[in-house]
């Protein structure tokens, strides 16, 4: 069983999946799965995504291309699917910002066992600033997390259910 599933839901992202892909794959923790749920893109989205994962030797992922109702549809798809201790949603067209993001998240977790969700910093690619800053219940209730942020665990998941697939980005 891996530590973390690694779910990125694409869209016709043949233009961007390969930076993401890049900084996922170059992560220094390797105890990860990754999957790629894919909304029957009309591009070479999963050709791509083929061949950059079979550069991976060794590499657990999983690749499904099917029409789905939306990212959280997609989503919540890969979330089925995951067999990490603790699920990570990355956008298509987002990164990591460094090499040792998932070490980092990893010393945090084993550490601190009691947690069921740890939130991180989302750099801005456009301006370089952070995404909001410290969350607490109040702040909570104005600005939403960025899911490039939120490592949850695998059973809080399934304890508080699917991303609800009315919402829309």
């Amino acid at each position: 069983m891996p530590f973390f599933s690694i779910i990125i839901p694409t869209y016709n992202s043949e233009q961007i999946i390969s930076r993401c892909l890049a900084s996922v794959l170059s992560q220094k923790f390797d105890d990860f799965e990754l999957i790629i749920i894919d909304g029957s893109s009309s591009d070479k989205t999963i050709p791509l995504v083929k061949h950059i994962v079979a550069n991976k030797p060794g590499l657990l992922h999983t690749i499904v291309s099917e029409k789905d109702n939306g990212i959280y549809d997609a989503m919540n798809k890969g979330a089925d699917r995951a067999n990490g201790q603790w699920l990570y949603f990355l956008g298509s067209d987002d990164e990591f910002v460094n090499d040792e993001v998932l070490s980092a998240v990893y010393n945090y977790l084993v550490k601190n066992p009691h947690r069921d969700f740890f939130y991180g910093n989302v750099l801005l690619r456009s301006s370089g600033k952070r995404y909001a800053g410290r969350f607490d219940m109040r702040r909570l209730m104005i600005v939403n997390i960025c899911h490039q942020a939120l490592f949850v665990s695998k059973r809080t998941f399934l304890e508080l259910g699917p991303f609800n697939t009315r919402y829309t980005l």
